[in-house]
């Protein structure tokens, strides 16, 4: 009986409990509710004052959001290109008002239409501006087809004629619109496109492209005034040729939108899409950056669906809409407030971050500036073929120079991996020209690209011998000739300031001339140490184990070097070697391995092989961080300024270990600084320059008798 009368009561005690769980959690429930109710409230509040109700501009953008003007539209207009035996179908948005306006051609996205791009092009056409649409040879409206196909990205060279037939037939545009009569300035014209038609426009703004030959081609035409990439397309061989150097002619004001979530079409991260932004000259150019925005930017495309389109948002609309109209009237109507409004930080502080307009050379990616802006060239280049008639060799070259520049400048001999050529370090070499420096890219013929597509892989083995490191003294022979050949060259090379370069086997090549040592057969410890040069930089040395370099290379290969040297390595280089899998720290012994004496070491965590060239890799390799290139220009750069220019600022960026910061610790740094001594002792290695020890003398020995201090030590140091 106890057992049984317990029972109930036990039971009562359990649905009471239950009752008090069940009103707790309804209690929860109800608060979580509100908060949630708070918090969308306080969000869609904040929204709403940065980027204005559906339909109305925030407070602080840039003109209202659809513009002063009614639009009108042609939905098509069909014009006939007797040459190339096509007809374009055009689409044509013009403002209600007495003209003329400027002209804007936009092109479409791979397979898009004519009739895409509303929530763009009518607040245009609101604002002034007569904007004309074409459909492409893939155009979905011609072919049926939405998604892109093998055969979707052939015609490139055909869009650029598209535009410049558009600009070639705006009189029968007019005959075929009455209402555009006296409508379009066929002076001022702007040129636009979203990711395909993105690659158009930069074409048609000058971005040249290389054929697998290497042959570069310019699609340029000169009447546009200005361009607005959507999503371009960066360095690849999927973007139709575009190489670092594929920019240098894009002069005329450019602005680059793009997002966090905007990859490429072949996974590319969305940096990768900066490449126009950072590898064109320095004038007028301008980067929106949003936080989050995807391949369609919150439907700027209008109603269609494509890869990565990403969802609706009205925010992200606003920023496309409301850069794109500022960069419009600064430079197709010299407005001084639109220019005054993209040079200005109201976007990015208004939008808390979300939205950054970027302007001239400003990083964008986390690299680090040095000091004061430093001084750009524009940059040229030359491809030649020159004769060792001693030898009996041709040597290939590929030379990278400031345009036009009157003085002499540092040289760079650089030697490529083997399988690789002289065009496998473009982004290199137009940045190393822009800030002042000629490189000289050369082709080792026996050991190169061409040698792999011939005879494959096996063609490399035992193919490091005197012959590279000839090859590269032949070359700075050259370079240093009163008649080199080039007029990138005759005059302009400072004979004082050489440095050699090299990436994997070129590492191995350009260390016997700066006193390192390798051995050849019947030849161990050969060194072919050339006194004119007075640095080195080495991308992903080969580590001296047996299946990487062979015997090659030993422990004291590194050991006896001179000069000042760079070495700069990825923690997974060399990761298809199974000693270096097994002993990552094989990849640093080259740089342990040196004396002291301005020695430096930029390791990249993650960075793979392919990670020092821009050529399609052809061996086992991931696709590469957009970012890696652009740490290498800059610990390269750094270094030259400092060990051939003789830059303060460049030495104390590296002494101060500024790439490790500005990389987030991705990148670390090292140094071994020389050895200098007052005492009459000589230091165990590198000879630094008279300018370095008396900068050593002058913080050791403060005001005292520093001249003969120095000129002690100087001799010291070089007897």
């Amino acid at each position: 009986m106890a057992a049984t009368a317990e029972a109930p009561a036990q039971h009562g005690v359990d649905l009471q409990s239950h009752m008090r769980c069940q009103t707790m959690k309804t209690t929860i429930i109800n608060v979580v509710t509100i908060l949630a109710w708070l918090a969308l409230a306080t969000q869609a509040s904040s929204q709403l004052a940065a980027h204005g109700a559906a339909g109305e501009a925030a407070d602080w953008a840039y003109k209202s959001a659809t513009g002063p003007h009614s639009v009108k539209t042609a939905e098509t207009v069909v014009l006939r290109d007797a040459q190339r035996g096509k007809d374009l179908q055009l689409r044509v948005t013009w403002p209600e008002a007495e003209g003329p306006f400027p002209v804007i051609i936009w092109s479409h996205g791979a397979t898009g239409s004519k009739d895409m791009y509303q929530p763009l092009v009518r607040p245009w056409a609101g604002h002034g501006y007569v904007c004309l649409q074409a459909n492409h040879s893939e155009s979905r409206a011609l072919t049926g087809r939405a998604g892109a196909g093998t055969d979707t990205f052939t015609d490139w060279e055909n869009r650029p004629r598209d535009i410049a037939f558009i600009l070639e037939a705006l009189d029968e545009i007019e005959a075929k619109v009455p209402a555009l009569k006296g409508k379009l300035d066929r002076t001022v014209i702007g040129v636009g496109g979203h990711s395909f038609g993105a690659h158009t426009a930069q074409l048609v703004a000058g971005a040249t492209t290389v054929d697998f030959g290497g042959a570069r081609t310019s699609h340029a035409d000169p009447r546009p005034l200005a361009f607005l990439l959507l999503s371009p397309q960066g360095i690849g061989s999927h973007a139709a040729g575009l190489d670092a150097q594929s920019w240098d002619g894009v002069t005329r004001p450019f602005i680059v939108i793009t997002g966090t979530n905007d990859i490429g079409r072949k996974d590319d991260d969305w940096q990768w899409r900066l490449d126009p932004w950072k590898y064109a000259p320095r004038k007028d150019k301008f980067l929106l950056v949003i936080e989050g925005a995807w391949h369609g930017f919150g439907g700027v495309v209008g109603d269609a669906s494509f890869r990565g389109a990403g969802p609706e948002n009205a925010a992200h609309r606003l920023y496309v809409q409301s850069a794109s109209v500022a960069f419009w009237d600064a430079f197709l109507k010299k407005d001084a407030q639109a220019i005054a409004f993209l040079r200005s930080n109201t976007m990015t502080e208004k939008t808390r971050g979300e939205a950054k307009l970027s302007h001239g050379i400003e990083p964008v990616t986390g690299e680090p500036k040095r000091g004061e802006a430093r001084a750009e060239y524009a940059t040229t280049f030359e491809d030649a073929t020159w004769r060792d008639e001693e030898r009996d060799r041709d040597v290939p070259v590929h030379i990278f120079a400031p345009k036009g520049a009157e003085g002499r400048f540092p040289v760079v001999v650089f030697s490529h991996g083997g399988g690789e050529s002289r065009s496998a370090f473009t982004y290199l070499g137009a940045h190393l020209a822009r800030h002042g420096h000629i490189v000289v890219f050369l082709t080792h013929q026996g050991s190169d690209r061409e040698v792999i597509q011939q005879q494959g892989l096996r063609a490399l083995a035992g193919r490091l011998d005197d012959t590279r490191p000839a090859d590269v003294r032949f070359v700075v022979d050259r370079v240093l000739a009163d008649d080199p050949g080039s007029a990138l060259l005759k005059g302009r090379v400072d004979p004082v300031a050489v440095a050699v370069g090299g990436q994997c086997a070129g590492t191995s090549t350009v260390i016997t001339l700066v006193g390192g040592t390798i051995n050849l057969p019947g030849q161990p410890g050969v060194s072919f140490t050339d006194p004119r040069v007075k640095a080195c930089v080495l991308l992903g040395p080969q580590p001296a184990v047996d299946n990487a370099g062979g015997r090659v290379l030993h422990d004291a290969s590194w050991s006896t070097i001179k000069v000042p040297t760079l070495v700069v390595t990825g923690t997974r280089d060399f990761n298809w070697v199974a000693a270096v899998r097994g002993n990552p720290a094989l990849l640093r012994r080259p740089y342990d391995a040196l004396p002291s004496g301005g020695k430096y070491l930029v390791e990249i965590a993650d960075a793979e092989h392919n990670a020092f060239t821009d050529s399609v890799p052809y061996y086992p390799a991931r696709e590469r961080d957009a970012r890696h290139h652009g740490w290498i220009c800059e610990a390269v750069t750094a270094f030259l300024d400092a060990h051939l220019k003789g830059e303060e600022a460049a030495r104390a960026w590296l002494d101060r270990k500024e790439l490790e910061e500005a990389a987030q610790g991705v990148c670390r740094q090292e140094s071994k600084p020389f050895d200098f001594s007052i005492d009459g002792k000589a230091p165990a290695m590198a000879v630094p320059p008279k300018k370095e020890v008396e900068r050593e003398v002058r913080e050791r020995a403060g005001d005292g008798n520093v001249e003969s201090q120095v000129e002690r030590m100087f001799q010291v140091q070089t007897s």
